[in-house]
């Protein structure tokens, strides 16, 4: 959306970073919490500052107890065989595979994970995993112990930040999104064990030198994430719905969430 659009969402109204803080505290956001946030900045309307204002907006809500995790996966760094959107001709994966850059966490590019993820990312304090294409980063305390364990060929397994998230009682945050990015029902995906086995591959550094990786995975899928959340929605007691500038935003719990995903996936998939 143009900044254009964005502008006209105000109506009359522009949410500066004191009603922000209004409306996640309103939300059921507080002091101490750890969130796993996905956002959209221009679902929120035109705010003074853009994304540093929200991405610093949600640290300070959360406090120095607290602590803000996002995804910032790099999808560009996977096999191109599995690339949809766009997908690319056959007879360039080869060149790709051989000449596609390592992962590196301090510079490595998102794709499509938002503005605001992307500030918070690169905040001087922030801790972002070495996984070459589903990584997270986080800010706050405890950051390293969240974040830093991953297995290379199973982004969404038992040693996925999502796990550890899953352990600590974190709550999920949707700044303007919707359950179809919900990576949290991932976890719940993968304890269902109704994965099909899938080739992956990544470029990455090993024993100091640039290798293309091969390994067997699973074909994590959200295509039926929408549905899955609807009826998540209907049934939980943790969610809490409110608005966040002009976005509409949900507040539950991740636990209750992968629990709720794990049943879900294992009778309707």
């Amino acid at each position: 959306m143009n900044e254009s659009k964005v502008i006209e969402l105000n109506l009359g109204s522009m949410p500066a970073a004191k009603t922000l803080r209004h409306d996640l505290t309103a939300l059921g956001v507080k002091n101490g919490d750890m969130l796993l946030a996905h956002t959209t900045l221009s679902k929120l309307g035109w705010v003074p500052g853009g994304a540093q204002t929200i991405a610093e907006t949600l640290i300070g809500c959360v406090g120095r107890e607290g602590l803000i995790c996002v995804p910032t996966f790099s999808s560009q760094n996977t096999d191109p065989a599995n690339w949809q959107a766009p997908p690319v001709p056959q007879d360039w994966h080869d060149e790709i595979r051989a000449t596609m850059p390592p992962f590196h966490p301090a510079y490595t590019p998102t794709r499509s994970m938002g503005a605001i993820n992307d500030v918070i990312r690169t905040m001087p304090e922030a801790v972002r995993n070495g996984h070459p294409f589903s990584s997270f980063t986080a800010i706050g305390n405890n950051a390293k112990a969240i974040v830093n364990d991953f297995t290379v060929a199973f982004d969404f397994d038992e040693h996925s930040p999502l796990a550890r998230l899953y352990d600590a009682d974190a709550n999920v945050l949707f700044l303007g999104t919707g359950f179809t990015n919900c990576t949290c029902f991932h976890l719940g995906e993968h304890r269902a064990g109704k994965l099909n086995p899938a080739k992956g591959g990544t470029a990455m550094m090993v024993d100091g030198k640039r290798q293309w990786v091969s390994f067997d995975t699973f074909a994590y899928c959200d295509d039926d994430f929408e549905t899955l959340g609807n009826a998540f929605e209907a049934h939980s007691q943790t969610l809490r719905k409110g608005k966040v500038g002009h976005a509409d935003c949900l507040l539950f719990s991740i636990r209750e969430a992968v629990d709720f995903a794990q049943k879900w996936i294992s009778e309707n998939r």
